[in-house]
């Protein structure tokens, strides 16, 4: 694989969850996942607190929020806008004063620095195009004891959405993304299946996810 490939940036122009973002808390299976998902990266860290965590695809917090109470400073970063604006009435609400969040227009762009101690991402690298790219970056930002946590699909047939637009992988395979992960230069690589979402698809058929 040719990590060399130079790559043009692409420029997000539609806010593609703002029409969801309003009523994105509402829907009990999400925030059920993300629970799940918080309580799944507690259970991984070897320290009580964090000192600089960054939550890539952060949404509207619902992981974020979750994890706080361990997390010292917290970078959110998000491509929607829609979703940052719920994210900060509830840093406002909440009288947050650790938590910053940042607005990107690409996956490519470049993440802020500090260096962290962990990164985690929710169900969002398989909208990211360039994951080996990203995943780089994770690396030379987290510092050398630093943990990488990503929850996602496995690998399935495209079912898992109703609209696969902005979606541009379908799950992965974990022996093939833990390859993926070895030779970026990560190491003590696991991975466990940690939730199941079960699902009407577009062929009228209950499906696990």
């Amino acid at each position: 694989m040719d990590y060399s490939t130079k790559i043009q940036a692409i420029i997000m122009g539609n806010d593609t969850f703002k029409s969801s973002a309003a009523t994105w808390d509402s829907d009990r299976g999400r925030l059920n996942t993300a629970k799940t998902v918080a309580q799944a990266i507690k259970n991984i860290l070897p320290f009580k607190s964090v000192d600089y965590a960054m939550d890539y695809g952060c949404g509207t917090g619902l992981i974020s929020l979750e994890l706080l109470p361990v997390i010292k400073n917290l970078t959110g970063i998000d491509l929607s806008d829609a979703m940052l604006d719920i994210f900060r009435e509830k840093i406002k609400e909440n009288n947050l004063k650790n938590v910053e969040l940042v607005k990107i227009n690409s996956e490519l762009d470049e993440l802020p620095y500090h260096p962290y101690d962990l990164i985690f991402s929710s169900m969002t690298i398989h909208h990211v195009e360039h994951h080996i790219e990203l995943l780089e970056k994770f690396y030379n930002i987290l510092n050398k004891k630093g943990i990488l946590a990503i929850a996602d699909l496995q690998k399935e047939e495209g079912d898992f959405h109703s609209d696969n637009s902005g979606v541009h992988h379908f799950g992965f395979d974990p022996e093939e993304f833990k390859i993926i992960l070895k030779k970026i230069g990560f190491h003590n690589i696991s991975y466990e299946i940690i939730h199941t979402i079960k699902k009407e698809t577009n062929k009228n058929k209950q499906k696990e996810f």
